[in-house]
């Protein structure tokens, strides 16, 4: 058990880092690159950014696997163990995110959050507290992981924590619309083909979210214990 676990592990870490390397190196091109931001802001800025789109994927990989079991169980029914791990990754990923934007937080980084005066406007107000609130969703789920939980929650109730991660993954739908929305409209936004990281992000969760709808009513609204 403790060798499948940890083979679990050694995939996740390995998926983990695949993605947050092309995740990088997609901000690195988009921001660096194309759009003249300083090399001097890459190991915290640009950083930042490519972190925030590598959770958002590696989370959203660990709920696709649910969905992808419930439509294609010979090829994807082996591979649920990694949504644990995955999971973890994803919010390890997210909170270092999180501590990250708030060393940034600045006019200088993000003077669309912040009025003439000086405070934070209500997009910056949203934004913030959808992220925060997300993460808190994920605290929840990450605790509820261990392995002494599961035996304190019960089968039932440990489910059920545990697909509170959905509502999780919502806030941070609503986090980057709300951080990238006005910027989606602009059409320097598309230069050469490399969209923003918040739309990429946004995309990317309601693929996950169309995913699991799909799986759903294949099953006929049935729950066969991999969602």
């Amino acid at each position: 058990m403790n060798g499948a676990n940890n083979r679990s592990w050694e995939r996740g870490l390995a998926i983990g880092a695949a993605v947050l390397a092309i995740s990088l190196l997609y901000a690195f091109i988009r921001y660096n690159i194309l759009r003249d931001v300083p090399y001097s802001d890459i190991p915290l800025y640009i950083f930042n950014k490519g972190l925030a789109l590598g959770s958002t994927i590696v989370i959203g990989f660990a709920f696709l696997l649910g969905p992808l079991a419930a439509l294609r169980p010979e090829r994807f029914l082996l591979h649920l163990p990694l949504r644990k791990s995955l999971g973890l990754i994803g919010f390890g990923g997210a909170a270092v995110h999180g501590f990250i934007s708030l060393i940034l937080l600045s006019p200088a980084y993000y003077a669309k959050f912040y009025t003439e005066s000086g405070g934070i406007n209500t997009i910056g107000q949203f934004s913030l507290l959808f992220g925060v609130l997300a993460l808190a969703v994920f605290t929840i789920v990450a605790i509820s992981s261990l392995p002494s939980m599961y035996e304190r929650l019960g089968e039932a109730r440990w489910k059920k924590i545990q697909r509170f991660g959905y509502t999780g993954y919502t806030l941070v739908l609503l986090h980057v619309v709300v951080m990238g929305a006005r910027g989606w409209i602009n059409p320097d936004s598309y230069s050469y083909g490399f969209i923003s990281i918040t739309l990429l992000s946004a995309l990317f969760i309601v693929l996950v979210f169309a995913a699991r709808s799909i799986a759903y009513a294949y099953r006929g609204g049935r729950d066969n214990g991999t969602s």
